[in-house]
């Protein structure tokens, strides 16, 4: 394991399975938790091209994506912050959040542009949820050592329900 130095004692291969699998369920729990990506449509409306824009991509991500919808930057609300931004204009760029450029016709492949976006914010969520907590999962207070001849199964059953208990 790359963080061994973290820890006093070695860490076997089965305890980290044993983690992965926690983090990855810690993750999962996360995700479904975790709020809609808030996203700006910087879109032209000549022609409703924009209505139709938003009706596809409303039908396709559903409550994944939450839109506001402009004809320029400079009709943005002003303070807001946007995890993602749909434009037809190739200069808009946003500092910190992912930008797809689409055609003003919303192509299949401009959708699944905006899929892989959406996908690159999440694993970024995760990513940043996983460093904020790294400390506290690999706290050595979380980890059983030392358990002498006389454990049973049992007794470290016992010890390791009393210490989720106690360490929340």
């Amino acid at each position: 394991m790359r963080n061994q130095g973290l820890l006093s004692h070695p860490v076997s291969e089965d305890e980290v399975s044993f983690i992965v699998l926690h983090l990855y369920g810690e993750l999962q729990r996360q995700y479904r938790t975790e709020e809609a990506v808030n996203g700006l449509l910087i879109l032209p409306n000549y022609l409703q091209l924009a209505d139709q824009a938003v009706q596809k991509i409303a039908s396709r991500f559903g409550e994944e994506l939450v839109l506001t919808t402009v004809s320029a930057m400079e009709n943005a609300p002003k303070g807001q912050e946007y995890d993602l931004v749909i434009t037809t204009q190739q200069s808009v760029c946003v500092r910190g959040g992912e930008t797809v450029c689409i055609s003003s016709l919303l192509s299949r492949q401009d959708l699944q542009h905006i899929a892989n976006a959406l996908e690159r914010v999440w694993r970024r969520r995760q990513l940043n949820y996983l460093t904020e907590n790294f400390p506290y999962y690999f706290e050595e207070r979380n980890f059983v050592t030392a358990l002498g001849d006389r454990q049973t199964k049992e007794s470290v059953i016992k010890e390791l329900s009393g210490r989720l208990e106690k360490n929340g």
